[in-house]
């Protein structure tokens, strides 16, 4: 159906502050479930410490933000969102209105990068084709050690992206530096089947 969204959650917080990472797998169907869109609108690992009930908006909101395209100020708030954009602009993008500085005319967006290229200011990279609605499994890891994070998708050893984050400036998290940790999902006006492993 359009216009849907919901967020699972792990029950025990992590410590997210220290050096850690985490890896999962997902099956995005785009084109097979919309014709007219090819599928959307992606998928988004959380980092956030309002509970396990936390939900924000549909479509490009991914179940994080809620309002306008960049803004968590009425979602999840002070949300950390690693999300895979499979409509209207794909590629990574990381996105968290914490308390530190925005970044990017005040979007609260961190980091973006193409599903295919990473350009830096030296040069641009161009990685194996990566298709996250193709239907395939699709493995990603996430390493963050202060003050960086970095995304790897199906092949581990070289990250797709690479960029200075601050979790303390960006995740409201306990006294003990735990946060809880989950993955969103949304429709709008295109939809397409989602399942992680």
């Amino acid at each position: 159906e359009n216009m849907q969204k919901g967020c699972m959650w792990l029950r025990e917080p992590i410590n997210i502050y220290g050096a850690f990472s985490t890896s999962f797998q997902f099956e995005i169907k785009g084109a097979d479930w919309d014709k007219v869109h090819s599928g959307g609108d992606g998928l988004a690992l959380v980092f956030q410490n309002q509970g396990i009930a936390a939900l924000g908006g549909p479509g490009k909101n991914l179940g994080t933000a809620k309002g306008d395209q960049y803004g968590f100020a009425l979602g999840i708030k002070d949300a950390l969102a690693l999300e895979i954009r499979t409509f209207e602009d794909p590629g990574f993008v990381v996105r968290g209105c914490g308390s530190g500085p925005f970044s990017l005319n005040n979007s609260c967006i961190h980091g973006t990068s193409a599903f295919n290229t990473l350009d830096t200011a030296a040069t641009v990279y161009q990685f194996d084709p990566f298709d996250p609605q193709d239907g395939r499994l699709h493995t990603m890891l996430v390493k963050y050690a202060p003050y960086q994070m970095q995304v790897f998708a199906d092949n581990m050893l070289e990250p797709r992206m690479r960029f200075p984050l601050s979790m303390v400036d960006l995740v409201a998290a306990s006294d003990e530096g735990k946060a809880t940790v989950g993955f969103c999902a949304s429709t709008g006006d295109a939809r397409s089947s989602l399942q992680l492993v």
